[in-house]
């Protein structure tokens, strides 16, 4: 930090604590400082590097990032879960983020604090540790020891699979590709979550709304569409005329405290539709538009829409159609017949318009 900081003057520094094996439930974790402790246990002592650091224009700069490993990895068969971890979490480094280190003299200074987790969440053990290590981080319950304040910063190790013996911790499974899911919702419970989802809503408990007796997430949705201008195609085999358009249709959930959950499903209704030929972000029930209707859904985890217009997600298909207009009569999402908006711009129309040499029946 000496040499860093001349160079670098805005440069955070991350320091791993010292080695207090037998106050601590695994090394890297070492902020111990009561002179007390550390004589009855023989343990390593942080404070004179504590007293200097505090004279250092730099100290503002440092962050404290201990390491905290689960029973998996650190052998601790007792003691790793609720109460006894939290004592001993905080008497680690918890209190430095709230008393913080005084040196001789009344000078005191609190650390931010970022931890360094991970685990395979395989075992029970390591389940009730993480479990607990989160309301600790998030001051839930019996985590809320008055002695620390709350920690919202953390490093997960690792991203790629890095094997342990009961599995592994990485975010990735072992073949590097899969995600493991049960850390991502771990994560979300600290507080960090994927970047495609809303973190307010992940905390609203979804409500359910009675829509025509049918029970359904959210209470009113609004799509605008996009379309083309139809274009003729070849006649069809019954020598029916066959116009072509495109369609693309933008989704917004207008609830206020409701989310409308994946897999939801779109219909679109049209008294002249009679088939599509390609969708996207839709899996269509069926290619062939029955009754002039087009029914699909959409299952993808990021395409949740979130509520108050929080989000919006787009769906769009190639139709085919028995009459020159194509908009959509009706848009529903689930049951629910969603505020409808011609959002096609003037200059949408302007060009050569789809054709086709016949009809096709073919899958999506």
């Amino acid at each position: 930090m000496e040499a860093t900081n001349p160079i670098n003057p805005g440069a955070l520094f991350m320091i791993k604590g010292a080695d207090q094996s037998t106050l601590t439930t695994n090394g890297g974790q070492g902020f111990v400082t009561s002179q007390t402790i550390i004589s009855e246990s023989y343990s390593s002592n942080p404070n004179a590097f504590f007293r200097t650091l505090l004279s250092k224009s730099y100290s503002t700069q440092v962050i404290l990032a201990p390491i905290v490993e689960p029973p998996s990895q650190t052998g601790i068969t007792t003691g790793f879960y609720e109460t006894p971890l939290y004592a001993t979490l905080s008497e680690a480094f918890g209190y430095m983020n709230d008393a913080g280190y005084c040196a001789t003299g009344g000078v005191c200074k609190n650390f931010p604090l970022l931890l360094e987790i991970g685990s395979p969440l395989a075992s029970l053990n390591d389940q009730l540790m993480m479990e607990s290590l989160a309301n600790y981080m998030t001051l839930n319950g019996l985590g809320n020891d008055g002695l620390h304040a709350a920690i919202g910063s953390s490093i997960w190790n690792k991203w790629t699979p890095a094997a342990v013996p009961t599995g592994t911790e990485g975010i990735l499974t072992a073949d590097y590709v899969t995600v493991d899911w049960n850390k991502v919702d771990y994560l979300g419970t600290i507080g960090l979550y994927p970047w495609y989802t809303l973190p307010t809503a992940h905390r609203t408990v979804p409500v359910t709304v009675d829509i025509n007796g049918t029970t359904v997430n959210g209470s009113t949705c609004a799509v605008s569409y996009s379309l083309t201008e139809a274009g003729q195609g070849a006649k069809t085999t019954h020598g029916d005329a066959n116009y072509l358009s495109s369609l693309q249709l933008t989704l917004t959930n207008l609830a206020v405290n409701a989310p409308i959950a994946v897999p939801y499903t779109v219909t679109v209704n049209n008294m002249a539709y009679t088939g599509v030929t390609q969708s996207f972000g839709l899996n269509l029930t069926d290619s062939t538009a029955k009754a002039g209707v087009i029914a699909g859904s959409v299952p993808d985890y990021w395409n949740i829409l979130w509520p108050s217009a929080s989000n919006n997600i787009t769906v769009s298909m190639l139709l085919q159609g028995s009459s020159i207009d194509l908009a959509p009569a009706q848009v529903l999402i689930n049951s629910l017949s969603c505020e409808l908006t011609d959002a096609t711009p003037a200059s949408i129309n302007s060009g050569p318009q789809p054709s086709a040499a016949g009809t096709t029946s073919g899958g999506v």
